[in-house]
């Protein structure tokens, strides 16, 4: 129903947020912080089969890690929080497990297998914000005098719902009010223009963007077996600018193979 009211009123942010709610976000997309969740990195005690914690001496690479975008759709997460199982399970992807293992002692590497433990009142609580902000949104319509008529609304009414402030969907990234790809998700990552252009547009100084040049030049040259050690430092870097880089994170975290 909101989706339908959102058409009519021709509301295109407003109807592209409540479209990516109803049928998940895409992968590249900056989802709003209320769908960022930090989860407890854990595993499985390989003799008992128990829970247990899992720890990196780096903490921010750890947070990084811990850290948990959720992208499916609303009706994904209903049934997800009403699974029988007391908790949820986030696997990292094989790229992320090869620079944790590399992180592991040698004699830990095949015997453990970390993953990212989510409570399920944390997946539960995005559908609370959704809701919250969609009763929030209609409220607001109807003090403003916009009720529409078997959901049939005037040319004063779209006129009044235009200049009204949309749904509060909350930061998103560096970006306000704005829900999808951001201008850079599609950045080149190894055009080392391309790459300084979006960079010093968003706020990085000279020196942080010849360092981060400077990892994605070894990266690409490097070989095989060296591309985990200077992902390591790159994904290290990307974790102490995260505020800066803001909707880059993501775009530098899936070329270094650190993304969720």
């Amino acid at each position: 129903m909101a989706r339908m009211v959102a058409t009519k009123l021709k509301l295109p942010e407003t109807n592209s947020w409540i479209e990516y709610e109803l049928h998940g976000y895409p992968t590249t997309a900056v989802v709003p912080e209320y769908r960022v969740l930090h989860s407890d990195v854990q595993a499985r005690n390989p003799r008992t089969g128990g829970l247990m914690p899992f720890r990196l001496d780096n903490p921010e690479v750890h947070d990084m890690l811990a850290t948990v975008k959720i992208t499916q759709s609303i009706d994904d997460l209903y049934l997800l929080v009403n699974a029988t199982a007391d908790f949820l399970e986030m696997n990292f992807t094989e790229h992320q497990m090869s620079i944790l293992r590399g992180l592991m002692e040698p004699r830990m590497r095949t015997l453990i297998l970390p993953f990212r433990k989510l409570a399920k009142p944390q997946v539960g609580g995005i559908i609370h914000q959704v809701r919250n902000r969609i009763l929030d949104w209609t409220l607001k319509l109807e003090s403003e005098g916009i009720l529409g008529e078997g959901f049939t609304f005037t040319p004063q009414e779209k006129e009044r719902a235009s200049s009204m402030t949309s749904i509060n969907i909350g930061s998103v990234g560096n970006i306000h009010g704005v829900v999808g790809s951001v201008s850079g998700s599609t950045v080149n990552v190894e055009n080392p223009t391309e790459v300084d252009k979006v960079l010093k547009a968003q706020g990085l100084t000279d020196q942080q963007r010849s360092e981060i040049q400077q990892l994605i030049a070894e990266h690409k040259d490097a070989k095989p077996d060296g591309k985990l050690a200077v992902a390591k430092r790159a994904i290290a870097w990307v974790a102490e600018k995260v505020e800066t880089l803001g909707p880059l994170v993501p775009i530098f975290l899936k070329y270094f193979g650190g993304g969720a």
